[in-house]
């Protein structure tokens, strides 16, 4: 149903397979038109929504999300496997605030440790106050 707009069909990138985002956006434009039309419960309103907010919003998005990107850009280079996943900042901290979050939120959080340092060197930042 997305490329029955000529809008939409003229800006999905032709890698659009290797961009979990605009896949993302894809299948979520998808259930939004199933709502608007095919459930029990669906409504015009649903319908005008999806017309005028949902789809044109999600082709401005993939627009911005790829709008460079080719096929070619997906090849490997340098060394480094095509389609690599990007590296989670910050993970290993994932577990104690978690923790924490879930069961002892009236105590002081977990401190940053080995992240400081981490954060710093990814942005570019040298420390010694607050950004």
């Amino acid at each position: 149903m997305y490329l029955r707009y000529a809008d939409a069909a003229r800006l999905l990138p032709e890698c659009w397979l290797w961009h979990p985002e605009v896949v993302e956006e894809l299948l979520w434009l998808m259930y939004a038109w199933h709502a608007a039309y095919r459930d029990d419960d669906a409504t015009v309103q649903r319908a005008g929504d999806w017309h005028d907010r949902y789809r044109p919003g999600v082709v401005r998005r993939i627009q911005e999300l790829a709008r460079h990107c080719s096929v070619e850009n997906h090849l490997p280079r340098d060394g480094q496997p095509a389609g690599s996943r990007p590296v989670v900042p910050l993970a290993e901290a994932l577990a104690p605030i978690a923790d924490w979050w879930a069961t002892r939120r009236g105590e002081t959080p977990p401190q940053p440790t080995g992240q400081l340092g981490q954060a710093a060197v990814r942005d570019g930042w040298a420390g010694g106050g607050r950004r």
